[in-house]
């Protein structure tokens, strides 16, 4: 992938990966991510040929962005891997579609109103919530390399309360050549560009 591309997200209006593809082409752009938030780019009904074909037929470059909801330092295991085995199968699956960069989100988890505050669980609980995520994102990275895949950390407006900024610091440093991070502008900007520092920071 060049080291620089303008692309656009897979629009949640259009039907399906051709529609998209034919209005990145239109908008001369070199790019569209996938988000499996939209079923229709879900390993189980894209076959990964498909994006494969239509990169090769196009010379587009696809990412994928994982589900927006996962959570793999979730309390409870269940939830955990439940969440970890849909990554990892993602991952494999971008093997086969030719995708090399695939974009997630950390989970903030729940957080309870207080008279005066929210109460972040994984604040509350930094130490396990912490241990969840690195021993979860040990098994991503491993996946991520066996499949030739970059895995990205996306801010999704939250990276300035600090028990986020420790879980960032704390995967970068134990995945330093194997992790990266994307920086959202509009989610930064969302929240005043309070982002901004941690991603000057690295």
């Amino acid at each position: 992938m060049p080291d620089l591309l303008l692309g656009m997200p897979a629009m949640a209006e259009l039907p399906d990966l051709h529609a998209n593809v034919d209005l990145a082409r239109r908008l001369g752009l070199g790019l569209v991510e996938l988000n499996m938030n939209l079923p229709q780019y879900t390993p189980q009904r894209l076959p990964p040929e498909s994006v494969q074909r239509s990169a090769e037929a196009t010379g587009l470059a696809f990412t994928l962005h994982l589900p927006e909801e996962t959570d793999v330092a979730s309390f409870h295991p269940a939830v955990r891997d439940g969440h970890l085995a849909c990554c990892v199968a993602a991952l494999a699956w971008c093997r086969g579609a030719g995708i090399r960069l695939v974009n997630m989100h950390l989970a903030p988890g729940v957080y309870f109103t207080l008279p005066d505050r929210r109460m972040w669980l994984y604040e509350q609980h930094r130490g396990e919530f912490l241990d969840h995520l690195a021993a979860s994102f040990d098994v991503l990275v491993t996946a991520a390399d066996d499949h030739g895949v970059t895995l990205c950390i996306e801010n999704a407006g939250l990276f300035h309360l600090p028990f986020m900024r420790d879980a960032v610091a704390r995967l970068l440093e134990m995945h330093p050549s194997r992790l990266a991070l994307t920086w959202d502008l509009g989610h930064d900007a969302a929240t005043g560009d309070l982002e901004r520092p941690l991603f000057q920071t690295y």
